[in-house]
């Protein structure tokens, strides 16, 4: 029996080994290269494999690959192969799989390659496939692969195979043939979740829009500001906008979209500190800033790297006279000078007020990188929790308290000298105001007294309401949450990452609760 057992492992090896492929077209040749490259015996079926021929040698490359990629029927390449490639267009589904090509799938694992031109339409390709097929193990993958990165390791778009299917054993399989191609796998669960996958490719940055049309709004409120101020209402010529005046509007706007980043994670701890739970949901709104924080932050972040280039091609007396010593900026020609006048500029030394901000500005934009480097999937792998959590939480606020103290030592002594209510139409003292309240609301929540009450919450404390208080059924619930609500709020709530303002983050989604630990934490990514 143990000869046989072994026999047949060996044999369903060399079956493995054995990929076929339905279809002729450019992903097709593409994904046979690679799989005759990785070693394996491939065959490709066509219905006419006679036409087809010399269409498939001249897109395989390589004369050395040719022997090693067999074109036939398509009869012949479902006898012979156990994992077939499915490199077919959805709307050809029906036509190719008639009820005797089916029967001779049956008990094969038949790969989806296809997705769809339109969003929305249900069923998925997959889904239509197992039902054409009942009798096969169909898995989706390698859908979110393009053929021209199946043919060059340098070409652009996604190197993850997400694979699903309904049969464990034809999904390992899958994802085992997928790393043999040099590919990393992500198992997407069953069938069902082929849907998404089909969805995926063809969204256009999904997380990116509520960031996008934040810092949107706060682009254009900042622009109409300062257009209204500096030229409308001022004297700033309006040849000065493009560079002048839009280095003031990127600054306000990074500044702004930083706070706004931490702000949320602030909104969230309060509003547990008022619920006195960490199981109620959040508002929708509220959720969707939350999830926005990551992008929001990176906005912010090329904004700032955009209003320090501005701020270095305008560093000069011109434009910044209130950067440098008022001795500096004066020359006196003395009467009736008949020699030449000399006039010594290395002497234009800046003022201490604008060297400190030069100084917090260039450390904040460090930081914003450093936090940015984070973003990175490759660093977030090798980090832990604790280091994560230390740079973008505890290091952001560091970065968020530079960026302001920047503007503060650039502006503080010219808005004392101006004066109320001047200094409300200035673009410098206005764009302070949220930074310093969000800077502000981060020093309560440290409060011992607040911190340690955020911090029963996070392990699950919730605070007695006068009906609970009142009902004697409830009065063995002080401190604690019963476990009939824990199992009903842990089927309904997925928690996220401690935030840096203290509580624990409740997402709306499955998505959030799978990657609690990246859109947890008030961040910049």
């Amino acid at each position: 029996m143990e000869m046989q057992e072994v026999g047949a492992t060996k044999a369903n090896e060399v079956n493995v080994r054995k990929v076929g492929i339905l279809g002729t077209g450019n992903f097709a040749s593409a994904i046979a290269q690679r799989l005759a490259l990785a070693g394996y015996d491939v065959t490709v079926a066509s219905r006419r494999p006679e036409d087809r021929k010399l269409t498939l040698r001249s897109d395989v490359c390589l004369s050395s690959l040719q022997s090693a990629i067999h074109l036939t029927s398509v009869s012949e390449c479902l006898e012979r192969c156990h994992v077939v490639i499915v490199a077919l267009h959805h709307e050809h589904f029906t036509s190719f799989f008639t009820p005797e090509v089916a029967q001779k799938a049956a008990g094969k694992i038949l790969v989806d390659v296809s997705n769809r031109s339109t969003r929305g339409v249900q069923p998925s390709n997959a889904k239509l496939l197992s039902s054409l097929v009942p009798g096969a193990h169909v898995v989706k993958a390698f859908n979110t692969l393009s053929a021209y990165v199946l043919e060059s390791e340098t070409a652009g778009g996604s190197r993850m195979v997400c694979v699903a299917g309904d049969d464990a054993e034809a999904r390992v399989v899958v994802c085992s043939l997928a790393r043999d191609l040099g590919f990393e796998c992500q198992e997407s669960g069953g069938l069902e979740s082929a849907w998404q996958l089909e969805e995926s490719v063809l969204t256009v940055f999904p997380e990116w829009r509520v960031a996008a049309v934040i810092a949107g709004i706060v682009l254009a409120f900042w622009a109409l500001f300062a257009i209204t101020r500096e030229h409308l209402v001022g004297t700033t010529s309006w040849s000065q906008f493009p560079v002048k005046t839009m280095n003031k509007v990127f600054g306000a706007c990074a500044l702004t979209e930083l706070a706004l980043t931490y702000l949320a994670g602030t909104c969230a701890a309060f509003l547990q500190i008022y619920n006195g739970t960490k199981h109620k949901r959040f508002p929708r709104w509220l959720d969707a800033w939350l999830k926005a924080r990551k992008q929001l932050g990176l906005l912010a972040f090329g904004q700032a790297v955009v209003h320090a280039i501005l701020s270095a091609l305008l560093l000069s007396p011109t434009y910044v006279k209130s950067w440098y010593a008022p001795d500096a900026l004066r020359v006196i020609v003395p009467v009736n000078q008949t020699g030449d006048i000399v006039v010594d500029l290395s002497k234009a030394w800046m003022t201490w007020n604008s060297e400190l901000s030069l100084l917090v500005g260039v450390l904040a934009i460090v930081l914003m990188g450093m936090l940015a480097v984070t973003s990175l999937p490759s660093v977030t792998r090798i980090m832990n929790w604790a280091e994560w959590r230390f740079v973008q939480s505890g290091l952001g606020y560091v970065m968020l308290t530079l960026a302001t103290s920047h503007l503060y030592a650039m502006s503080l002594h010219k808005w004392v000298r101006a004066g109320l209510p001047i200094i409300l139409f200035r673009l410098s003292f206005m764009s302070i105001v949220l930074p310093t309240t969000v800077i502000a609301l981060r020093i309560i929540t440290l409060l011992p007294c607040v911190d340690n009450y955020i911090q029963r919450i996070r392990r699950g404390w919730e605070r007695k309401t006068l009906s609970s208080s009142s009902d004697p059924a409830h009065g063995a619930e002080n401190g604690s949450t019963s476990s009939k609500q824990a199992a009903r709020t842990s089927a309904e709530v997925k928690s996220g990452a401690s935030l840096g303002t203290g509580p624990t983050v409740v997402s709306n989604s499955e998505t959030e609760a799978r990657n609690s630990q990246t859109v947890g934490a008030e961040t910049l990514v």
